[in-house]
């Protein structure tokens, strides 16, 4: 990862971390959406011709995995968001999230297709 990839990451960052959480699992779900339809048979084949994969493999590691998780991180978001604090009776307890306060750099295998999306 060059520098031109950790200044983007940076510019981002406010934006994207001010942004609703409704919003921002709907980018994914939006995304889960297209890779489970017109998107589904492309990735597939680049799966394939990239990392001379099976049909089969193709589908699991690639576009199960990647919708799979997209979805799943969706859901989690609403659930987290959803649970607060018990309050008593005159007081108002609440959580709140925030964004981290930079980026992740992960090393990923590059056989795995759905960890290189993310």
């Amino acid at each position: 990862m060059g520098p031109k990839a950790v200044s983007a990451a940076a510019e981002a960052h406010h934006e994207w971390s001010t942004t609703r959480w409704e919003d921002r699992a709907g980018v994914f779900l939006r995304a889960a959406d297209l890779l489970a339809g017109p998107w589904r048979q492309k990735l597939n084949a680049a799966t394939m011709l990239g990392q001379s994969k099976t049909a089969f493999q193709a589908e699991i590691d690639s576009a199960c995995e990647i919708i799979d998780f997209f979805r799943f991180a969706a859901h989690f978001t609403e659930r987290i968001y959803g649970m607060q604090p018990l309050s008593e009776r005159g007081v108002w307890n609440r959580a709140e999230y925030r964004a981290l306060e930079g980026f992740i750099y992960a090393v990923t295998p590059f056989n795995f297709t759905a960890f290189g999306a993310i």
